[in-house]
């Protein structure tokens, strides 16, 4: 199996994560992640090295910032699992729908998800903007797109309570910023806990400028005419 590094069983450690069931899974989803990554390209060969500070540490870091009460979540643009599944394992009780228009990333999440043994992720093979919306307490998405573009997405989907958790990089607070002429929010940023993290010898810094925004109370602006 594959080996979880001491920064990852700190993190979990210290939040009453770090568990046996917790580290299977993890290590399987990177040995799955792994051995699926060469046929359909699921995250940069140059990431491999840096995988569990770029990626895993990156989307569990959602983990601590998802209220209690939340019983769905719903991930945009799930990929290769990244936030969906590494929350999925985190936080077994939560039910996690994955929307993801690739077939063959598909096919991937519904493997991990069975190896895994995650039985509250479900995984739909649509674009966004195809499926009927059910209400979801958190929504997610990491490299998908814009904030303001986002939030055209995810809309129909929040509940009344809800949470947006979106990983943006160095433009984050420029795309709040175009976000905000169009839809109103309260926004709460959190520095990426990777951002700390490093790479190899050469002083790489992983997860440089990273941000998680946290957006709440989010409505359309009402257009006015003249």
């Amino acid at each position: 199996m594959a080996k979880i590094p001491p920064l990852i069983r700190q993190f979990l450690a210290t939040r009453g994560l770090d568990n046996d069931t917790t580290q299977q899974r993890l290590q399987c989803y990177v040995e799955t992640l792994l051995k699926w990554t060469p046929r359909i390209n699921l995250i940069s060969k140059k990431d491999v090295p840096y995988l569990w500070d770029r990626h895993i540490l990156d989307s569990a870091q959602l983990v601590p910032l998802l209220p209690t009460r939340a019983k769905t979540l719903t991930d945009f643009g799930s990929g290769g699992g990244l936030p969906a599944l590494i929350v999925g394992a985190l936080r077994p009780a939560l039910s996690i729908h994955c929307i993801e228009s690739d077939g063959r990333k598909c096919v991937f999440l519904e493997e991990a998800i069975r190896l895994m043994g995650l039985p509250n992720v479900m995984v739909h093979h649509a674009r966004i903007e195809t499926l009927s919306p059910w209400p979801s307490d958190v929504v997610t998405a990491r490299a998908l797109a814009t904030c303001s573009q986002l939030l055209r997405y995810v809309t129909p989907y929040l509940a009344k309570e809800h949470l947006c958790l979106f990983l943006k990089g160095c433009n984050a607070m420029s795309e709040v910023a175009d976000a905000g002429e169009h839809w109103t929010f309260v926004c709460d940023t959190y520095p990426s806990i990777t951002a700390t993290t490093r790479g190899d010898a050469t002083g790489m810094n992983v997860g440089e400028e990273g941000v998680v925004l946290a957006l709440r109370q989010v409505k359309p602006k009402k257009e006015t005419t003249t």
